[in-house]
Order: C-alpha cells, then structure tokens, then sequence
C-alpha cells in the first residue's frame, strides 16, 4: 500500500501486523515510514524509535530516525542518528551525504538561533513583560553631545560579541541535550538575570519556540510539511 501511494491505509496495515508480531523492527519502520509520507513527524520519530530499540544493530531504523528528526528540525539529534547510521557502515554513500546534510543545517541553526538571542535593535519594542532597565540619559535622548543620531545597538555591539568556537558550542549543546530540565530552566534563569537585552531576547526566543512547537504539533498532513528522505522507502510488503 505505501508502494502504492497510500501510506494512510499502509500505516492501518502496519498497526494490524504490530498487534501480531509486537517485536517485529522491520514492521515498526515500515509504519515509521507510512507516518512520515503523510507528514506525521513526530509518529514517524516514535516508530524509527522503537525499530531501533528492537534491532540497534540495523542500519534502516537508525535512517528512519535521522529523516524523522531532519524533518522536525531537530538536527543535532538528526546528526546523532546518521552517526549511529554510519558506525554500522562507515562506507554507505547515501548515510554519508545525509550527515553532511543535517551537519550543515545544524551548524545554520545553532548560528541562528545564537544571532536571535544575543542580538538587539533600538528600532524593536521591547516585549511585554520583559525584564526592564532604567535608561541613561545618552539612551533616551535620541543625540549625543548635540551631534548625529547614535547608530542601532545591534551595529554598535557587533564588534564586541565574540562567538563561541565549535567546539565549545558542541560541548553547550551536548550538556542542553542531557542536562535535566530543572537545571535548564535554572541555566535560562541566571542568565536572565545577569543582563536586560538578554532577558529580552530569551523571552522573545522562548515565545517564539513555543509558537513554533505548537504549530508543529497542530500541523495536518505531508502536502506542506517537508519531504521525507529517499531512505524512507517501504522495506517489505503486507
């Protein structure tokens, strides 16, 4: 049915045959994929899942994993996947390029996501019930010494924000990946506390991210979302 262009009716086939072989891989990354043509991520991430948890020595399920989180825009764990992929055969081609992939669109992430945070402009209003500051007297008037208007902050910081090196930011997300969700919340807290600008851009990032995940909660079938990788193709037929 999923060869055939309805992975609706192949994910209800797959279901039928799990409830008889409840440890069969092969049939949960079947459904994995059925899930994914029809644009449900996060129940094709569920079955990728379980197929590898049944059979971790399989190099499809880790595939069906990796496409599943690409596909949910969560990269760093889509490069974990391939990695894992690419252990079981260090030599595939196809696992290769999917990891240079997700390696790129990672490393385009955490540079956006890092410039969302930490930049600021005298144009934008602050958010509603962000951390406030009082302002000096050169912030609220709109001149310096009688001259021309000061430049926005965000060109006149740019020169003192340093980025992170790779391999500093590798070990921050690896600790945000594994670190427990209290010590998250006191992490975002503390910095929060230590600067205005900051507070408001991890409030606004914050908001922003809980729309995004709500959208994507709510979002229907595959006709807008993004397109599964070539691996998520049927492995045997019902």
């Amino acid at each position: 049915a999923l060869q055939a262009g309805m992975p609706k009716e192949a994910a209800e086939l797959y279901s039928r045959a799990i409830e008889l072989e409840p440890r069969n891989h092969v049939l949960f990354s079947n459904r994995s994929a059925a899930h994914a043509a029809q644009g449900r991520y996060v129940d094709a991430l569920n079955d990728a899942s379980s197929a590898v948890v049944l059979e971790p020595r399989w190099l499809k399920g880790h595939v069906r994993k990796g496409a599943a989180l690409k596909a949910l825009e969560r990269f760093s764990e889509a490069v974990a996947a391939y990695r894992q992929a690419l252990q079981l055969e260090p030599s595939n081609g196809q696992v290769q390029a999917a990891l240079a992939e997700v390696e790129k669109l990672n490393e385009g992430h955490r540079r956006n996501w890092a410039d969302d945070l930490m930049s600021s402009d005298d144009e934008e209003a602050p958010t509603k019930g962000a951390c406030k500051r009082d302002k000096g007297p050169e912030e609220t008037s709109g001149h310096r010494d009688g001259g021309s208007a000061r430049p926005p902050k965000k060109a006149r910081e740019a020169d003192t924000r340093t980025p992170p090196d790779k391999d500093l930011l590798d070990e921050a997300t690896h600790f945000v990946h594994t670190s427990s969700i209290d010590v998250l919340r006191a992490c975002v807290l503390q910095l929060a506390k230590e600067d205005g600008k900051v507070c408001e851009r991890i409030l606004e990032t914050l908001i922003g991210l809980d729309r995004e995940s709500s959208d994507d909660e709510g979002g229907g079938s595959g006709a807008d979302g993004p397109e599964g990788d070539g691996d998520l193709s049927d492995d045997e037929n019902i």
